[in-house]
């Protein structure tokens, strides 16, 4: 089976009239695993006792070269973008794991500016809003195969890095 997974750092999920989960301090995450250590099933027990995740059957790092595109803010992300069919190949590509404030269009120039400095904070504090208009979004695409084996066992995608409201969707389908 193929997959695709589609990565908004940012994307306004509601109507425009709604509130977005993203400016919902009763939100704190949808469709997550509830907090807990992280593991990796192995197969045999000389790869558990190995510590190392990538000798296990049903583990798959999805690190590598992904579609990336910036755009200033949630109100500009194209409508479909989580879709398999849709057409990525105008899209840059961005290493996986990276930042998309530090490493820029194929690692030229970086697409903003950090949000988060020692100095000042880019926007006005007035919780829990943030801005529509200036809100930087990084949508990320990726296809991977699906091992055979893994057919009718439980598969969590696991996101290590991401600090801030994000959604990921599966072959078009929403996880979260």
């Amino acid at each position: 089976m193929i997959a695709s997974i589609c990565l908004p750092v940012l994307l306004l999920a509601a109507p425009p009239a709604a509130k977005p989960e993203w400016e919902d301090p009763a939100v704190f995450a949808v469709g997550t695993e509830k907090p807990r250590a992280a593991f990796v099933p192995h197969a045999t027990r000389e790869g558990a006792l190995s510590r190392d995740r990538q000798r296990s059957p049903f583990f798959r790092l999805l690190n590598g070269r992904w579609r990336f595109r910036w755009v200033k803010s949630p109100l500009a992300v194209e409508a479909g973008f989580e879709q398999p069919a849709y057409d990525d190949a105008a899209w840059d590509t961005l290493p996986v794991p990276s930042n998309w404030q530090v490493v820029g269009a194929n690692e030229g120039r970086p697409y903003d500016r950090p949000f988060f400095t020692n100095i000042k904070h880019p926007f006005k504090a007035d919780p829990p809003r943030v801005p529509h208009d200036d809100n930087p979004v990084g949508l990320y695409r990726t296809r991977f195969e699906v091992p055979a084996e893994w057919k009718g066992r439980r598969v969590i995608v696991h996101f290590a890095g991401v600090q801030s409201a994000y959604y990921a969707w599966a072959n078009g389908a929403r996880l979260g």
